[in-house]
């Protein structure tokens, strides 16, 4: 290895010792098992509506133009497996997001995987966010559509 070639490896090595930010990379889709233990909640239910926008990203914070498409989906509750405070009945607010433009192109999460439709029925594995009084589905595979 030429001391040019090494120099070059070191200062890469050393950036990422640095700025660990910048290594990101896709999450894994979780397991049966470990979607269980992380969600606060378990509902099944249907999508009553469902509504998006483009804005700014809130999870890519690097040096470019990061763009999320953020969706609002209205669920009515049909049956609660996990958690308190919401019952069969209920119409709760689950909040999801994918990326819609990375300039530069970036790895990194790529958000909720499964977005689903008006009418759809649905399983999700959700964390409650107290200060948006809504939902989130766990990441990547929080979203279940089912027949």
């Amino acid at each position: 290895m030429t001391l040019s070639r090494y120099a070059a490896g070191a200062s890469f090595a050393l950036l990422l010792l640095t700025f660990p930010e910048f290594i990101e990379a896709a999450i894994a889709p979780l397991s049966p098992e470990e979607k269980q233990e992380r969600s606060s909640h378990i509902v099944t239910g249907k999508v009553l509506e469902i509504t998006s926008s483009v804005g700014k990203s809130k999870v890519e914070k690097s040096f470019g133009i990061h763009r999320d498409r953020k969706y609002k989906i209205t669920v009515l509750v049909e049956t609660v497996e996990k958690g308190t405070g919401v019952t069969k009945g209920d119409k709760i607010l689950v909040l999801a997001w994918q990326p819609s433009m990375r300039v530069p192109p970036l790895p990194g999460p790529q958000g909720h995987e499964g977005i689903p439709k008006e009418g759809d029925r649905l399983t999700l594995f959700l964390k409650k966010l107290e200060k948006q009084g809504a939902f989130a589905p766990l990441l990547p595979n929080g979203i279940e559509t089912r027949e």
